[in-house]
């Protein structure tokens, strides 16, 4: 005879295994248990169900509680207010540690670094916790996202010469932020390195239908939805509409928001 004495936690939060188990407060099965040592033979199964007795629910909700994956934290709540004051005190920290660059993983480890202060290590979290806030940062001298932004990008948010809009979900400056970046990074022709110069509503809905880059595809929605924004947009240059908006027209849009 072999007893499994495998557990598993059932759509309850209670244990269950074989042989079974009482509610998650009580012990094994007493009869269970009697059954199963009248046709035990050896010492070996003798021994399996002693230490199955010895169980205790302490014990598993132990062992449950360190299978348990971490809690994700919770996103925090965006604001111009809030970016114009974590980006200051980034700009503080980078100015102490004499740093002219940051990228995206350093505030994650800063963030969990003992020896941060708590002004610091609150400003890392806000930033590694909304990307998207990181991504207008580091892009507003160069589209071409590399996960790495200069003391410069930060100072003018903290200035107030860059407002940040909330990203707690898609907004305007954000989705023409992506979408000037989708066009200078991607080269639509294998055949050249050209990217592209300007897009339309063409494009837009083509974009609009691709999950294979999330962003870019929220981006191109949020236009479909709101035509009038970027009507807004691509009469920057022209002010007659031809459903055309180019790089530097998303670009100033970005900044004037």
């Amino acid at each position: 005879m072999s007893v499994n004495t495998t557990l598993s936690v059932t759509s309850k939060g209670n244990v269950s295994g074989n042989p079974s188990v009482n509610d998650y407060s009580g012990t094994w099965d007493p009869a269970l248990i009697a059954q199963l040592e009248e046709h035990a033979t050896s010492p070996y199964e003798r021994e399996e169900l002693d230490s199955l007795t010895s169980i205790s629910p302490e014990s598993i909700e132990a062992q449950i509680s360190a299978n348990l994956p971490a809690p994700t934290p919770p996103k925090s709540a965006t604001s111009p207010e809030l970016s114009k004051k974590n980006a200051s005190a980034i700009v503080e920290y980078m100015r102490e540690n004499k740093k002219d660059t940051i990228t995206f993983d350093e505030l994650t480890n800063l963030s969990q670094d003992p020896n941060a202060t708590a002004e610091e290590k609150a400003a890392a979290d806000y930033f590694t916790q909304n990307p998207a806030q990181y991504f207008l940062i580091e892009t507003r001298d160069d589209l071409r996202e590399d996960g790495r932004s200069s003391i410069d990008n930060f100072q003018q948010v903290a200035d107030g010469n860059f407002s940040i809009a909330s990203t707690d979900e898609m907004n305007s400056q954000l989705a023409a932020a992506t979408l000037a970046t989708f066009m200078v990074t991607h080269t639509p022709n294998i055949e050249t390195t050209d990217t592209l110069s300007s897009i339309n509503e063409g494009d837009l809905k083509n974009l609009a239908a691709d999950p294979s880059n999330p962003n870019t595809e929220a981006a191109a929605q949020y236009f479909l939805a709101h035509p009038e924004v970027y009507k807004d947009i691509e009469t920057t240059d022209d002010p007659r509409p031809d459903g055309t908006a180019s790089v530097p027209e998303l670009q100033e849009y970005v900044s004037k928001e």
